[in-house]
């Protein structure tokens, strides 16, 4: 059985993890809006980014 203090760890850590994902996460979209102003093919963000086509199409509707 673990223990409060271990618990507590194993809580941080998994929050961490999925902090830093949802930052990378964060950060490829916000590249992929960058790329995709400049012209840049959905195909290469998309390989570059690891995003779906779906969200880049997302992307495009909030291009100013």
């Amino acid at each position: 059985m673990l223990e409060m203090a271990d618990l507590l760890r194993e809580l941080e850590r998994e929050f961490e993890k999925k902090g830093i994902h949802k930052g990378e996460l964060l950060k490829a979209r916000e590249i992929a809006h960058n790329l995709l102003a400049e012209g840049v093919p959905t195909e290469v963000i998309e390989k570059a980014t690891g995003l779906s086509r779906e969200e880049l199409e997302e992307l495009k509707k909030h291009l100013h």
